[in-house]
């Protein structure tokens, strides 16, 4: 039996409640930074079928908030501008939406006014020294010639060591998200290239983040790594059965990583027809999982230019949905 005197005791107290607290705020943030579960990637996906529509020209009154919003990215003193120049930003790079019947439409930025929006950022000193949300990933996706202060400032945050927080939802990393712009700039992403290919990988989106970067940049093994990891998934799948939707969203990543990789990608097209030939399953609430086809892959066919390819499918021309 173990006897402490009172006046020891008291003197302890503190000391145990100290160690305790200690204890339990390592224990908690040991928790935090080991918990992967806790968290979640957004794609890496720039185009998705939330709004299948092709924009719309611009209209008098849309062109006189567009032009507004690039007059305060052009103001000098961003120090003062402050909450209207995160409202500037946000706007171009959300975009805005003009309701046609009982369904919303995109409206068109006007090259002249995204090159003016380039060179007011450039002045600036690009997106800025802080963390990146998703708006200005979307705003510098947009931009027809990225500076390298741009190109810079997104593989910062792709390539961030830690996570980087959704504005939407804390628990949802948006790095993969940040690879798909930075592949989108083609090969302005060159010297990201040896990196990222080091990160390959078919499991999650920062891999085949990684994957569209490597073959953006012109890697010169990038391109044969992914359609090894196509390949791969697809083979993991039974033919007769639909590809499950997160194994769908790796598939069409991938995809993407042929479609940046520019001219090098055309003769892989064949590899983007054996995702296009399956079944895949898209969120269609309050049903649950449906089976459709894999219609967001059109808009990769497109933009190799493969009318050939867009013939072939006939559902990508009809009124079909998109899947989500």
């Amino acid at each position: 039996m173990i006897i402490i005197r009172r006046n020891v005791f008291f003197r302890l107290q503190p000391c145990l409640l100290l160690a305790f607290l200690a204890t339990f705020l390592l224990s908690a943030c040991a928790q935090q930074k080991e918990d992967p579960k806790k968290w979640t990637y957004k794609d890496a996906l720039l185009i998705t079928g939330r709004n299948p529509h092709p924009c719309l020209t611009v209209d008098r009154p849309e062109l006189e908030l567009l032009t507004l919003a690039v007059s305060v990215i052009e103001l000098e003193n961003t120090a003062q501008s402050g909450w209207l120049d995160i409202g500037a930003q946000k706007l171009l790079g959300n975009g805005i939406y003009r309701k046609v019947d009982n369904d919303f439409h995109p409206v068109c930025l006007p090259h002249d006014l995204l090159l003016r929006t380039a060179a007011g950022l450039e002045r600036r000193g690009g997106l800025g020294k802080s963390r990146l949300e998703e708006y200005q990933l979307a705003l510098a996706a947009k931009l027809p010639y990225p500076s390298q202060t741009i190109v810079a400032n997104v593989a910062s945050s792709a390539f961030a060591n830690i996570r980087q927080p959704s504005e939407f939802f804390p628990d949802e990393d948006i790095r993969p998200y940040a690879r798909a712009v930075l592949a989108s700039f083609g090969r302005l992403a060159a010297d990201y290239a040896a990196m990222a290919y080091q990160q390959i990988e078919g499991d999650t989106p920062m891999g085949t983040g990684a994957a569209q970067v490597a073959a953006a940049g012109g890697h010169p093994e990038a391109l044969q790594k992914v359609v090894a990891l196509i390949n791969s998934i697809l083979k993991s799948i039974p033919p007769d059965r639909a590809i499950p939707r997160n194994a769908r969203n790796r598939l069409y990543e991938l995809a993407w990583a042929i479609v940046f990789s520019g001219e090098a990608g055309r003769p892989l097209v064949n590899e983007i027809y054996k995702i296009m030939d399956r079944g895949v399953e898209s969120w269609a609430p309050p049903f649950g999982m449906v089976v459709i086809n894999p219609k967001n892959l059109c808009k990769a066919l497109e933009h190799l230019g493969d009318k050939d390819g867009l013939r072939r499918y006939a559902y990508c021309s009809d009124n079909t949905p998109y899947e989500q």
